[in-house]
């Protein structure tokens, strides 16, 4: 399974369900949003229903709202929400393990 593209309306019926949810904002010209990609779609696999990922493109008009009231500034940006609030997020290209770790840490709260 893949990271599916969701619209801001379907986002905050996720972050509204509690769960741990990873949203991440990208652009289809972005190099490190390319790169990032494949590491969500491998955690998404191994999620087994603790956690879900998600992601937004920031270049559609529907996605600006969303981006400044999340305050993305650049991409990729990946926020964590759990039980319906913003818990912790990340910057930039990072690898699979300290993407597990910090999925772990918020599992812990």
């Amino acid at each position: 399974m893949t990271v599916q593209e969701v619209s801001k309306t379907e986002v905050e019926e996720k972050i509204k369900a509690g769960k741990l949810i990873l949203i991440d904002f990208y652009a289809e010209w972005c190099g490190p949003c390319k790169q990032i990609s494949p590491i969500l779609d491998d955690l998404e696999k191994e999620a087994n229903g603790a956690y879900e990922i998600y992601k937004i493109d920031v270049d559609k008009d529907e996605a600006r709202e969303f981006l400044t009231e999340q305050m993305v500034m650049s991409i990729p940006t990946v926020v964590f929400f759990k039980d319906g609030k913003r818990v912790d997020s990340f910057v930039g290209l990072q690898d699979k393990d300290t993407i597990k770790k910090m999925i772990a840490k918020i599992n812990q709260m």
